[in-house]
């Protein structure tokens, strides 16, 4: 899961720099030092006449404090940014 990827990568680099993280699988957020929490969403590209967009489904059940969009490469496989 590459949310789940970027998840752990942000928790560890928070956990570096001395903060602390907890994952809520069930809300699949962290909460980063007991107070803000943090989602990340997947963009999957879209090719159109126009150029590449990225659909984004954001319909939670549970509302972050910031949500990190990982927007996907052409062929949906990879991250692109």
């Amino acid at each position: 899961m590459i949310a789940k990827g970027i998840i752990d990568r942000i928790a560890a680099e928070v956990r570096r720099a001395g903060g602390t993280t907890h994952w809520h699988g069930l809300k699949q957020q962290i909460t980063i030092n007991g107070s803000r929490t943090v989602a990340v969403v997947v963009g999957r590209c879209l090719l159109r006449k126009d150029g590449r967009r990225w659909e984004v489904q954001s319909s939670r059940a549970y509302f972050p404090d910031a949500m990190i969009v990982v927007r996907m490469d052409a062929t949906n496989k990879q991250p692109h940014d």
